[in-house]
């Protein structure tokens, strides 16, 4: 007859937690486990500050899991937790895009590109035209504006009309149609 000695170790005690589970398109949240051992810690997705520390940060751009292991140094015995953030819903309106009424493309550094702006949109298309149905300026990239050129040359100053076709994070579509002043 053989007899064995066996040691069982619980498992780490860990609660992970956030400090806010409900967030906009590019917030930080606060991660942080909550323990009274000596652990050493492993988070993933990796796109939180630091993979290894009790308490990182990250920026928030879909709804998340973020998941931590941890191993007592002590025993080695690891356990899981696990935390979910999700995007709020920011309204597929007019309300929640930001296109200016006049830019000014002077090189100053202050309004010289005219450029839509929003945490609710996706994807979309800006078309602008000249008083004579020219178009002027397309893109369908929402980090490129208009800079204020034609052909390679500064365009007149004056109203121009714009076109935008965008989609939502929901997945809403949205059209608007509207002037934009250019002023040097």
């Amino acid at each position: 007859m053989v007899f064995l000695q066996l040691t069982v170790n619980p498992l780490p005690v860990i609660d992970a937690t956030v400090d806010k589970p409900l967030v906009e398109t590019g917030e930080q949240v606060q991660l942080n486990v909550t323990t009274t051992e000596v652990l050493t810690y492993n988070w993933t997705p990796v796109t939180v500050s630091n993979v290894n520390i009790q308490n990182p940060t990250a920026i928030v751009t879909a709804p998340t899991w973020f998941v931590v292991q941890v191993r007592n140094i002590e025993t080695s015995c690891k356990n899981t937790d696990s935390v979910f953030v999700d995007l709020k819903i920011i309204p597929c309106t007019k309300e929640n895009i930001f296109i200016p009424s006049a830019f000014s493309p002077n090189g100053d550094g202050n309004n010289d590109v005219f450029l839509v702006r929003s945490n609710t949109l996706s994807n979309g298309k800006l078309i602008v035209f000249d008083r004579w149905g020219n178009h002027v300026f397309e893109s369908t990239d929402l980090s490129v504006g208009w800079n204020g050129t034609y052909k390679n040359e500064p365009a007149q100053v004056e109203v121009y009309g714009y076109y935008f076709i965008g989609e939502c994070i929901s997945g809403e579509k949205i059209t608007i149609k509207g002037d934009v002043t250019l002023v040097r």
